[in-house]
Parts: C-alpha cells; structure tokens; sequence
C-alpha cells in the first residue's frame, strides 16, 4: 500500500490520533463530519440540533481517543455508535418529536460534492423520501437510513443496532417493502 494511500486511511489516522496526533483528528473530522451530521439531521430534523449534536459527537471521540479499540470494525462504525447514543440522550432529555422541514433539508446537509443546480433538482425527491421515512418504524427507518444514505455494510449496522445482520436485512427488506407500497399509493397523485 502507498504511503499517501496509508497516510489517508481512517484506521490509520484513528491510530496515530490516539497517539496524540492532532492533525490525524483534524483529517478524520474533515472526512466524517458530513456523514455523522446527514446521521443526526435525519434523526433530528433540525439543523441546529443537529449541528450541536454532531460537535458533541467529535468532542466525545476525541475524549475517549485513549481508551479506543478498532475490534476489526472501521472508525466511521465507532463515531455513528457515539452519534446513536448521543440522539437517544437528546430524545429522552427533550420527549419532542419535530416533523421534518422538507422545503429546507437540502440546504441543512452539507455535500461538498453537489452543486445548487444538483441540490434544486433533488429537492421534490428529498421531499417525498423524507416523508415516506416519516411511514416506517424506528428500527426500519435507522436500518434504512444507515444502509442507503450513510452506505454502511450490514455488518457495520449490525454492530451499530446491536442485532444480527439478519435481522438488519429483515429490517431493511420490511422497510423496503413498506416504502414501494407507499410509493405505489401515491403514484397516481404523481
């Protein structure tokens, strides 16, 4: 493997922070902030929120650097752990559940990669599948979220949901499953 390809490898620079390596840290949170925040801010639905949430997310990671072990799953499984945790905690300190600002989700989640004409065309799309999320259950809706935004394996979702990666396909297949149907009812209205 390359210098610069081990240089840029999340295992790696999980390894040299935990040595104190700041600059390592600094890499890590460049390249998972957006994945952690799209994570949050689905959960959430508020920016805000989200962004605070997504803070203490690294914050924490940052904090428990000495005691972090690998145990053979990527960081990114580690930081959604973390950020899991840290929604549950918001949800049962705050008892609220806020309904999505769909007419303003594009502009709330950062993707460096998009452009405004890209974000305007998918704008009616993240509308419909934001509501259509809003249909399924929690476990459905995190197995869903996890494996199709957040391009998680069924094994690192597995670990995350603390289940089976069976039951992480059962969860997506139903989930799946209840979206076509959604989908399939509202196609005339389309």
């Amino acid at each position: 493997m390359s210098e610069a390809m081990n240089k840029n490898d999340p295992g790696v620079l999980m390894k040299k922070a935990k040595e104190g390596d700041d600059e390592a840290f600094s890499l890590l949170y460049e390249a998972y902030f957006s994945p952690v925040f799209r994570y949050i801010y689905f959960r959430v639905q508020d920016q805000a929120i989200a962004e605070d949430l997504t803070q203490t997310v690294f914050l924490k990671v940052y904090e428990k650097l000495p005691v972090y072990e690998d145990q053979d799953r990527p960081p990114l499984a580690y930081f959604f752990t973390i950020a899991r945790n840290k929604v549950i905690d918001h949800w049962r300190k705050n008892k609220e559940v806020k309904l999505p600002d769909a007419e303003n989700f594009l502009a709330q989640v950062p993707d460096p990669a998009a452009n405004a004409e890209e974000l305007l065309s998918r704008a009616g799309a993240e509308k419909m599948v934001s509501q259509a999320l809003e249909i399924l259950s929690e476990d459905q809706r995190e197995a869903i979220i996890l494996k199709f935004i957040n391009e998680l394996s069924n094994r690192e979702i597995a670990d995350l949901l603390d289940k089976n990666e069976e039951a992480v396909r059962q969860l997506q297949c139903r989930g799946l499953r209840n979206l076509r149907e959604y989908f399939q009812r509202l196609e005339p209205n389309l």
